[in-house]
């Protein structure tokens, strides 16, 4: 599987700070491997970089199909809420969607984001507030 070699002890533990509302601070030299897209605009928002993590996240592609795909989406997603990225925010509900009912990661075994369920409801409350 790619990215098992490179970069999936920095995701997992990125996946737990996003999760848990923890900082997401890590050494200018992590190795982020196939990950380094899906990070970036969390590295960039825990250094207030706030304009540099939106062009991240919009230039962040959409994770590929796999065992990580909820995980990278719920890290997407996560990062449109904070950046009040209205387009990006509704791909990531689009896409978790199907998986309401699983944990992003788990099917992978090797990290979690936490129950994709929680983060539809952090999705749906903010697109609440935004409206029509």
């Amino acid at each position: 599987m790619p990215g098992v070699a490179d970069g999936l002890l920095p995701l997992a533990r990125l996946c737990l700070r996003v999760w848990r509302g923890q900082p997401a601070c890590f050494p200018d030299d992590t190795d982020w491997g196939p990950y380094q897209a899906w990070a970036r605009p969390w590295w960039l928002i825990a250094g207030g970089q706030m304009p540099a993590a939106r062009d991240a996240l919009r230039r962040c592609p959409a994770p590929p199909p796999g065992l990580l795909a909820e995980a990278l989406w719920s890290l997407t997603a996560r990062a449109a809420l904070v950046l009040g990225d209205r387009v990006r925010a509704g791909q990531a509900r689009d896409a978790l969607r199907p998986a309401a009912a699983e944990i992003a990661g788990a099917a992978s075994g090797m990290l979690t984001a936490g129950p994709v369920s929680e983060c539809l409801a952090e999705l749906d409350q903010q697109w609440a507030r935004w409206g029509p």
